[in-house]
Parts: structure tokens; C-alpha cells; sequence
């Protein structure tokens, strides 16, 4: 599908890197409670494998884990990343979440931008929704426009602005009314019920060949870099390569939780440092320390990934470092070009992999302060 693994990237961007308040509460641990009558002041950043949110929040709620529902009351945005998403409370403002499974059944005064492999949307939406995902099903009405993109989508509520889409399949079921324009991009004309109300003109785009002999190119040019950039990682910080391998089992949420953080956090502080005038030069060398490790992500989860194929097909065998990083980037750079779904994982790994880089070295940073060699 033309265009969309940028529209899915667009749509990750969007999701998390907007400005947060550097005051609040936070909580990492293996499981996250907040119960019923239980009020927090202040914007909660919460890292868990398993979250729940029955009580309050007097701010933002930002959210990483494995298992995220959220019924209590939020009083400004949400944004959460995690395996299972569930929002049925209620909401101030716009809710942002990336996930495997995704459920909003919350209404949402503002917008909602979203990205996932199965995403329901059942609440209604006062403002726009942006969604990107496998299979998409919005059944909640929308006062604003709808952009999707997506394998599946099935549009069931009532749009009051235009929809645009980009998917290999889509069904308007006969609960559906669109106010605005229909414009849909897709090799396969969409499946519209009699009784689905379109008040706006249709239009039909069939998607543009994509060009393989430039794709197979651009991603062989971007693997061989980035296997360069990794052999040279491995080779001369072997220790580091093999505790990344390592943290996987021992800190997966925690490395989750503190990329999510750190890739929100650390372009604000670049940005607040830079307003002093006398922090400019540290911001400079804060930012493009950051752009380094935003790069290096894809080698860590590159090692990860290899190390978790290896040993599934050859368990039991201790697999050289530069095979684990030659597979775990091959299998990287074939899932990240796969539509819609390539764009989430690429996320979900950078963000991950920068988590384990950071914790990586600040352990090593611990050991070295131990032995008073810094």
C-alpha cells in the first residue's frame, strides 16, 4: 500500500512526542494498582507488566506494560503503550496508545491517535482520530474526521466530517453515516451495505505499483549500514553486547518503560536547556547523543531478536555474537517492511532497545563506581 508505512510511522510520532510535564508520580513495578477512591495529584508515569487504574488522576496518565486497563478517571490525555490496552473510563482530553490489542470504550472529548494490531474504538469522539493497525473497527461516532489506515477496517457509527482511508479491505456496515466526503484508497473495491448513508461523494484510488527494484535496494543500503554500524558496536563493546543479549529475561517491562520514558523526556529537556542560552551547547550534545542512541536501538534489539531465533532453532548451543547480530537485523529489516505492521514493530523494538541501552550502561556505569574506576 502506497505511502503507509510512513503513515504509520507519522502516526507513532504523533503518539508520543508531545511535551509532558516534568512533575509526577512514578511508579515501576511488576504489577501497578490504583484502586477505587485512590487519588493522584499529578501526572503518573506507571511501567508494569500488569497496570490497573480504577481510581483518579488530577493529570496526565503515560503508561507502559503488558497488560494496561485504565476505568477509573483521567483527567487530562492518556498515552500508553503496551500488549493489551482496555480504556472504559472516563477521559479529559485525547488518548494516544499503540498496542497489539487495543479497546477504547471510553468517550473521548478530543482526539484520538492510535496504532495496534486489532484496535475497537466503541466510545464516541468529540474531536479527530487518527488510527493505524491490522484490523480496524470504529463503531463509536466521530464528530470530527477519520483517518485510517489499515488491513481490515470496518466503519459502523456516524462520521460528522470527511473519512479517508488507505487499506486492503473495507466494509461500511448499514449502521454507518458519513456527513463528509468518502476517499479510499485500496486494490479492492470496498464492501458499502444498501442501508450505510454517505452524504459526501465517494472516491475510489487504486493504489500505485510499488517500485521494487528501488525497495530492494533502499532496505539492502539501510541493512548493510546498519550491520556495518553493528559489527563495529559488537567489536569493540563486547561486554555491552552481551549483557543487552542478557537483560532481555531479567528486565523486559523495566526496559519497555524507561525507552518509552526516556524517548519522550529527553527531546524536552534538549529543548528546555536550549531556552537558557547558556545550555545550548549541552542541549546540542544532549540531542545528538540521543540521535546516536535512537540509532543504536535497532542494533540492541537487532541482538535480541537474533538471540531469541538462534535459540529456538539451535538450543543449547552457544551462537557467536556476529551471527546473532547478522539474524536478529535480517529478520528486523524483513518485519519492518511489512505494511502497517513493519511501522509498529520498528516502534515497539526502537523503543525497547533504547530502554535496554540505557539500563545497560548505567549498570555498567554502577560496577565501574563500585570499583572507583569513575
Amino acid at each position: 500500500m502506497r505511502n503507509m508505512t510512513v503513515y504509520v510511522a507519522l502516526i507513532l510520532v504523533i503518539l508520543f512526542f508531545t511535551p509532558q510535564a516534568f512533575a509526577a508520580e512514578i511508579k515501576a513495578d511488576d504489577i501497578i494498582t490504583i484502586s477505587k477512591g485512590e487519588i493522584i495529584n499529578d501526572d503518573l508515569y506507571a511501567t508494569a507488566e500488569i497496570i490497573l487504574i480504577e481510581g483518579g488522576i488530577n493529570g496526565d496518565l503515560i503508561a507502559a506494560g503488558g497488560d494496561i486497563k485504565i476505568k477509573g478517571n483521567v483527567e487530562d490525555d492518556i498515552m500508553a503503550a503496551g500488549g493489551m490496552i482496555h480504556i472504559s473510563g472516563d477521559i479529559g482530553d485525547d488518548i494516544r496508545v499503540a498496542g497489539g490489542n487495543l479497546i477504547i470504550d471510553s468517550d473521548v472529548p478530543g482526539d484520538v491517535f492510535a496504532a495496534g494490531g486489532n484496535i475497537d474504538i466503541f466510545g464516541n469522539v468529540d474531536g479527530d482520530v487518527f488510527v493505524a493497525g491490522g484490523v480496524i473497527r470504529i463503531n463509536g461516532d466521530v464528530d470530527g474526521g477519520l483517518n485510517l489506515t489499515g488491513g481490515q477496517i470496518i466503519l459502523g457509527g456516524t462520521v460528522g466530517g470527511d473519512v479517508l482511508i488507505m487499506a486492503e479491505n473495507l466494509e461500511l456496515l448499514p449502521t454507518a453515516k458519513i456527513e463528509g466526503n468518502l476517499v479510499y484508497e485500496s486494490e479492492n473495491i470496498a464492501n458499502i451495505d444498501s442501508d450505510a448513508t454517505i452524504n459526501g461523494e465517494i472516491k475510489h484510488i487504486i493504489p500505485e505499483l510499488r517500485k521494487t527494484n528501488v525497495w530492494i535496494y533502499t532496505s539492502l543500503f539501510c541493512f548493510l549500514a546498519m550491520l556495518l554500524v553493528g559489527l563495529v558496536f559488537v567489536r569493540f563493546y563486547p561486554k555491552m553486547s552481551t549483557n543487552i543479549i542478557r537483560s532481555v529475561d531479567t528486565m523486559p517491562w523495566k526496559s519497555l518503560g524507561v525507552g518509552f520514558a526516556a524517548i519522550i523526556l529527553i527531546p524536552i529537556l534538549s529543548v528546555i536547556l536550549m531556552f537558557t542560552i547558556i545550555g545550548i551547547p549541552l542541549s546540542l550534545i544532549i540531542l545528538v547523543t540521543y540521535l546516536i542512541g535512537i540509532y543504536l536501538s535497532h542494533i540492541s534489539a537487532s541482538l535480541i531478536i537474533g538471540n531469541k531465533l538462534l535459540g529456538y532453532f539451535y538450543k543449547n548451543k552457544d551462537n557467536s555474537i556476529y551471527w546473532t547480530l547478522f539474524v536478529g537485523l535480517l529478520a528486523l529489516t524483513i518485519i519492518t517492511n511489512i505494511p502497517i505492521v513493519g511501522g509498529i514493530f520498528m516502534f515497539f523494538a526502537m523503543i525497547f532497545g533504547f530502554g535496554v541501552l540505557i539500563l545497560v550502561k548505567l549498570d555498567l556505569y554502577r560496577q565501574l563506581y563500585a570499583k572507583k574506576m569513575v
